[in-house]
């Protein structure tokens, strides 16, 4: 607690986003009027002290891809200096979650995934060995999405035709992303799922392992990407009860796997698309996903993430 009586919370962001993402503007507010200071501080600089905060929420934490070493080591000197028990998600969860390999783990635990097929650096190591290593993935499907281990904001992802891997533009793309590839490998391949687009994905958020809202998201027409930069739409719905079950068998399993308890996660957004009437799961999003916050309806936005935080430091 802060010895000046008031708990005080770090909202932890990047150099990019220095007053936090405007979906996130609404948690600072908050967490004031529940009598618990917050306060924005980036990742990356050196001069904040973390152990003075009694919880550190990361939020638009949105360039830790792009320096995972640092993230990692970031990470690290939360835990030595004491602060990574106060660290939400905790520091466990953060590393586990980093690495979409996460999902090969959860499959094997019998989480319905996309069928995802992973490419090695000796399958990297030209244009020509990725050509052929993406005929042999992704099973019968002729469009195949393929992505690094490690990214975020759709960074790195390319859709492909199988029949056109030979075309010059392929080829263009493929260089483009090769070396982001080896720097962020090994690579997960898998079929396009047109389901995507129509009916859509879902995103449903749990605060503290309860279930707090979800939207579906649609790409642009003529795109793959559902993120907002890359021009996809957003829409608050309420999830059927089979999708909401899935979700929350997700969180069963992950958490344990990732940090050997099975305490929720202070914030935890499953993406699903459903294929055929199965859910399967796209992504489970524990580091510094967008919650859409806005999105929500209103007992269900900032301020429940508010209390979920201050439950955790002894607030309100």
């Amino acid at each position: 607690m802060s010895t000046r009586g008031r708990p005080r919370v770090a909202l932890a962001t990047s150099v990019d986003w220095p007053h936090l993402s405007p979906d996130d503007a609404g948690i600072a507010p908050a967490l004031r009027h529940l009598g618990v200071d917050a306060e924005i501080a980036t990742w990356t600089d050196a001069t904040v002290e973390w152990s003075r905060f009694d919880a550190i929420v990361i939020r638009s934490c949105w360039d830790y891809h792009e320096d995972l070493a640092a993230w990692l080591a970031w990470l690290d000197r939360l835990d030595r200096d004491g602060a990574g028990a106060r660290t939400h998600n905790p520091p466990s969860l953060l590393r586990w979650n980093a690495r979409k390999t996460y999902l090969t783990e959860l499959a094997g635990h019998g989480i319905a995934t996309v069928p995802t097929v992973w490419l090695d650096d000796a399958e990297l190591a030209s244009v020509a060995h990725l050509r052929a290593a993406l005929r042999a993935a992704g099973g019968e499907a002729e469009e195949l999405v393929a992505k690094p281990a490690v990214s975020a904001g759709a960074r790195g992802t390319v859709r492909l035709r199988r029949s056109q891997l030979d075309d010059d533009s392929a080829r263009r793309q493929l260089e483009d992303v090769l070396p982001v590839w080896r720097l962020r490998g090994p690579v997960l391949v898998q079929p396009f799922l047109a389901e995507i687009a129509d009916p859509g994905e879902w995103s449903l958020l749990f605060f503290d392992g309860h279930f707090s809202h979800a939207v579906v998201k649609r790409p642009a027409a003529g795109d793959f990407r559902v993120q907002p930069q890359h021009g996809g739409s957003t829409e608050f719905r309420q999830p059927p009860p089979d999708l909401l079950d899935a979700a929350q068998q997700v969180l069963r399993v992950a958490l344990p796997l990732a940090t050997g308890e099975a305490r929720p996660a202070l914030y935890a957004r499953v993406d699903l698309v459903v294929v055929a009437g199965t859910p399967l799961l796209m992504e489970l999003e524990v580091i510094e996903p967008a919650l859409f916050l806005r999105h929500a309806p209103l007992e269900a936005g900032p301020e429940r993430l508010a209390r979920a935080i201050a439950a955790r430091i002894g607030g309100k």
